[in-house]
């Protein structure tokens, strides 16, 4: 066993004399101020990668939403053009179906033809000049 009176300690640290102490604290600084940087370099993107993981979650959602909705208005797109659904609709309307003798379907003339008789009245006019 020791006694504590035999025991001489010093009132300060240890006495670091010269520049190559100074230089070794220096040296530990900058390992220090490196690591440092490190954990902060590496706190910083995970937080990233955090908020990146939870947009991906909210787009997810999302998407699966609007998937759901897409293939509700397939389905209704279904029902509602169908020929049963579009006469049961028209019924529910008033409307009622064209008989074909009382329907008068009116031919248009040719289209070159409709052009070439435009062209020749407009060429037979006084005041009209075609070259």
């Amino acid at each position: 066993m020791m006694d504590v009176v035999d025991q001489h300690l010093p009132a300060s640290g240890p006495r670091i004399n010269g520049p190559r102490a100074y230089q070794e604290i220096i040296r530990w600084m900058i390992v220090a101020g490196f690591v440092v940087t490190l954990i902060l370099l590496y706190s910083r993107n995970q937080a990233e990668i955090r908020g990146i993981q939870y947009q991906m979650e909210e787009l997810e959602a999302e998407n699966r939403r609007l998937d759901s909705a897409n293939g509700n208005l397939r389905a209704e797109y279904k029902l509602l053009t169908s020929p049963h659904q579009i006469r049961q609709k028209a019924l529910e309307l008033g409307l009622i179906s064209a008989n074909q003798p009382e329907v008068r379907i009116i031919q248009a003339p040719a289209r070159g033809r409709l052009e070439s008789d435009l062209l020749a009245a407009a060429r037979k006019s006084p005041k009209v000049s075609i070259e």
